[in-house]
């Protein structure tokens, strides 16, 4: 396998990119942040979006509606929040639309927060030796992030557009803000890097070994 490289750099959060504070009834919501034009919020680079409730708004949920970072079509439904944030598991590249089952309790709120994930890595997991090196590099402090692995089928449109993918964190890669490297020895399906705070930029790097 040839070596990847993803380098990923967050924007800084901003809570009310996609709409202002509204008090909408049931349907959609408005999108009118300072990330919108053209109807369409773009989060810059793929992200995880935030609805943020003024009031008990638990016993709704929203839909939120856009595509990732490769132009797939993605949608998530989630949970209303109670006085507080309710986060999506997708990271979204765009929102094209937020609707809702209900009137808001009070007011909301939405944009992003300083969450993100680079796309899956496929890897060889019918290689023997699976042997998989993976590295961390920080070019400039300030930033924290995670490597993840899945067991789940990445190449699966259906479970890639309704959240079906299962990640966990590898051990010795996580909350890293320095340059770091670990590895896997088990088969997995893919990794992924998940940066969790910070705005500079973050480097993963994966290289498999093995034979078919």
């Amino acid at each position: 396998m040839r070596p990847i490289f993803i380098t990923k750099q967050l924007a800084a959060a901003v809570s009310t990119g996609i709409c202002t504070s509204q008090s909408p009834g049931a349907g959609a919501i408005t999108l009118n942040g300072s990330l919108v034009s053209g109807g369409v919020a773009n989060l810059v680079t793929q992200r995880q979006v935030i609805i943020t409730s003024g009031g008990n708004d638990s016993g709704i949920t929203f839909t939120i509606t856009g595509t990732n970072d490769n132009g797939v079509a993605i949608s998530e439904t989630i949970t209303g929040a109670n006085a507080g944030v309710a986060t999506s598991t997708i990271d979204f590249y765009t929102v094209t639309s937020i609707t809702h089952t209900g009137s808001v309790a009070g007011t909301l709120t939405s944009g992003t927060n300083g969450v993100g994930c680079t796309h899956p890595i496929p890897l060889g997991q019918y290689v023997s030796p699976f042997n998989t090196s993976l590295a961390l590099e920080f070019p400039t402090a300030g930033s924290t992030a995670t490597v993840q692995y899945t067991y789940d089928d990445v190449f699966s449109l259906s479970v890639v557009q309704s959240n079906g993918l299962r990640w966990t964190s590898v051990s010795s890669l996580t909350d890293k803000t320095t340059d770091s490297d670990g590895s896997l020895t088990a088969p997995v399906a893919a990794v992924r890097m998940k940066i969790t705070a910070g705005t500079a930029p973050v480097t993963i790097t994966v290289r498999q070994a093995g034979l078919g």
